[in-house]
């Protein structure tokens, strides 16, 4: 058995890694603290958490049968923890539902990233609370999308839909909040109709996205089902 110590520190990397672990003819497994998962399930591998430490066990003893698997696994190495760095901004969920990466929306605007990197949230609710303290700096004509910035300068936005939604020009939705405002961590920003837009066929999942942020720099905590108001990401200097 071929046995590797890693260190993942967002979504986006667990993504990676049970991606290639799918591509292994070997079964492979990840050990954690808080259990033992099969490492080519996505939803297995986010449930042990991010940014431990945990060993990849490869069932077979032919290293050159599994090598760009273990290539890969290199790059995620736990590395010597450095002092300088800390977090600057804890992020809190908008609202209940399940955590889900951008790549899985649907909408290659968001897919892409080209407004920011981020997370997408399946909602079970219709109200979207602020996930941070800050102040509402813009507010979208469609009523759809809040941005927030915190007292440190990071810059989020906070948009319910895909893009097609815009064509509803706000009719499902009502504002809690206007720009200027200053808010706190789960302060009520808007409510919006999810049946009505359903019926109408508009998907209704959230995005909250960071606009001037380094990928590197955002670590998601967790992924699934997550409540409003918990923790789910860390931002770091």
């Amino acid at each position: 058995m071929i046995k590797r110590t890693v260190q993942y520190q967002d979504i986006h990397a667990v993504s990676e890694i049970v991606s290639a672990a799918s591509q292994c003819k070997a079964d492979v497994m990840l050990v954690g603290k808080t259990g033992k998962v099969n490492g080519k399930s996505f939803l297995g591998v986010v449930s042990l958490g991010v940014n431990k430490e945990f060993e990849v066990q490869i069932d077979t003893d032919n290293e050159n049968e599994v090598k760009d698997f273990i290539a890969l696994l290199k790059e995620y190495a736990p590395a010597e923890k450095s002092m300088d760095k800390r977090a600057v901004c804890e992020i809190c969920s908008p609202l209940s539902g399940k955590l889900s990466l951008l790549a899985e929306a649907g909408d290659e605007i968001f897919s892409k990233e080209l407004l920011g990197n981020g997370i997408a949230i399946y909602p079970e609710e219709d109200k979207i609370y602020s996930p941070v303290d800050g102040r509402i700096f813009f507010i979208f004509p469609s009523r759809n999308a809040v941005g927030i910035q915190t007292k440190n300068g990071i810059e989020m936005m906070l948009h319910v839909g895909t893009d097609e939604i815009q064509r509803n020009e706000g009719k499902a939705f009502t504002l809690n909040v206007k720009e200027g405002q200053d808010v706190k961590c789960g302060e009520l920003l808007l409510t919006f109709d999810k049946e009505g837009l359903r019926e109408q066929g508009y998907d209704t999942v959230t995005f909250l996205l960071f606009i001037n942020q380094k990928t590197e720099q955002l670590h998601i905590l967790r992924g699934g089902k997550v409540r409003q108001g918990e923790k789910i990401m860390e931002i770091f200097s």
